[in-house]
């Protein structure tokens, strides 16, 4: 229906990607607020606990980045295939395998040099390069879902 619509191409990729965003950075930021109150209540000892600075913004900015390229994905996945649930497979295969593969081989590889290495990471530094990959390839898969989607292309798909 929305593709018979007047609507630009972009408002209706926006109209699909913005729901879901929404939905997955409300849970992040929810899961975030209960794990504050489960740790106050649990060794609060009367005083109130709370996300240092850092910490916070990282971790709204990063469920945020997060949450949009996740949406993004999912958007360019869905272009190509027919079902929701072949989509959903695909998506989940392609954001939990590689992490799952590449931990095992990291710690192969790295062995000692791991905890090192590690160990001499700034938090702040390690935050900030985490936001920087995660917006590029955020901003390179918004892109080319926006690249990708055309009604045209679709209607006749």
């Amino acid at each position: 229906t929305l593709l018979a619509s007047r609507l630009p191409d972009r408002v209706i990729l926006f109209g699909k990607v913005l729901p879901s965003v929404g939905v997955a950075w409300g849970f992040a930021l929810l899961v975030l607020l209960i794990g504050l109150v489960t740790v106050n209540l649990v060794h609060g000892s009367g005083e109130v606990l709370f996300y240092t600075p850092i910490v916070a913004a990282a971790a709204v900015l990063l469920s945020l980045l997060m949450s949009i390229l996740i949406a993004s994905a999912g958007v360019l996945i869905s272009l190509r295939i027919g079902t929701v649930q072949e989509a959903s497979q695909v998506l989940m295969m392609s954001f939990l395998i590689p992490p799952m593969l590449a931990g095992p081989v990291a710690l192969i590889l790295l062995r000692g040099r791991l905890k090192e290495t590690l160990g001499s990471l700034d938090p702040e530094q390690t935050l900030a390069v985490a936001a920087v990959v995660l917006t590029l390839a955020t901003v390179g898969l918004l892109a080319a879902a926006m690249a990708r989607f055309q009604r045209s292309r679709l209607i006749l798909s």
